[in-house]
């Protein structure tokens, strides 16, 4: 029984992947290799990710080639909203705050028409685009169609970065793109950084269509604490599979749904032995899969 015991005690639990052994993200690599793949098959593909703690930003593709910004652009006047709000500047109603929820987890046009008109129209745009600084983005003309803001990988990534670095948009922002439903009137918006296979992510996606061709737009954020801002634009012909080539954009990007720099973490609490059983006890969690089964290797 002494052997055994001091087995038990040898004993280390550790999820496969260990921090001892983390990688750090290679976005320079990824974002290559997607942006690459979006310019060879749609007409516009930019891809850009920005890292929160950092700074640092990836480019890759067409991410400074501008399209149409569809639903993405509900981000931005939430966004504006928040800022003016926590400074006296707005005061937004109880309805106000339903609204600008159901705008984002559900991508509502009514709801974003009736913020964008009762709160500034093209001007909540224009006062976004100069606060963070957003070079290469256009206001929409005509500025009552909002979707049309102009808007590139590299300006959504930056802007989504510096939004949410603020405490009074940030934590509203994040956790509300993060209830993100899958099907919005009938359309499944889970294309692009969801097919990634990424968990957990924080999302605005945009997307139209139809006669000069479509637009499909998969933004938001991913990593441990949200650590990475990401805007995957595309803009493509009726002829091809435009929801396939975003999808696997976003799976060059993000490969088998890992940011490779969260690991799994774990501890063995306990061990006990019995019969020549072992028996240990301890937690362990993977960021990237929460939902999946871990392999755990204990060693002796």
């Amino acid at each position: 029984m002494g052997g055994a015991a001091a087995l038990a005690v040898g004993l280390v639990l550790m999820p496969l992947g260990s921090p001892r052994a983390a990688a750090t993200p290679n976005w320079a690599a990824t974002v290559a290799s997607a942006g690459n793949y979006a310019a060879a098959h749609v007409r516009i593909g930019g891809v850009a990710v920005v890292d929160r703690l950092s700074g640092q930003m990836w480019t890759g593709g067409a991410a400074t080639s501008r399209v149409s910004s569809a639903s993405t652009v509900k981000a931005l006047v939430a966004a504006d909203l928040l800022y003016r709000n926590a400074r006296g500047l707005v005061h937004l109603s109880s309805y106000d705050w339903s609204q600008m929820t159901v705008m984002i987890t559900q991508s509502s046009n009514s709801a974003m028409q009736y913020l964008y008109d009762r709160y500034g129209g093209v001007n909540i745009v224009k006062a976004v685009i100069a606060r963070y600084g957003l070079s290469q983005t256009l206001p929409p003309n005509p500025p009552s169609f909002w979707g049309f803001t102009a808007i590139t990988a590299h300006d959504y990534a930056l802007f989504l970065a510096r939004a949410s670095a603020d405490t009074t948009i940030g934590p509203w922002l994040i956790g509300t793109e993060s209830r993100s439903q899958q099907v919005v009137n009938g359309f499944d918006q889970w294309f692009g950084l969801p097919a990634s296979g990424v968990r957990p992510f924080a999302i605005k996606q945009g997307w139209t269509c139809c006669d000069t061709g479509d637009i499909l737009n998969s933004t938001g954020f991913v990593g441990s604490n949200w650590r990475y801002a990401v805007a995957i634009l595309t803009s493509a012909s009726t002829a091809v599979n435009h929801r396939a080539i975003i999808n696997t954009v976003a799976q060059l990007l993000i490969p088998g749904g890992r940011v490779s720099s969260d690991d799994p973490v774990g501890t063995l609490d306990k061990a006990t032995v019995k019969s020549n059983f072992v028996t240990v006890h301890g937690w362990a969690f993977d960021y990237n899969a929460p939902t999946r089964a871990l392999k755990i290797v204990a060693y002796a």
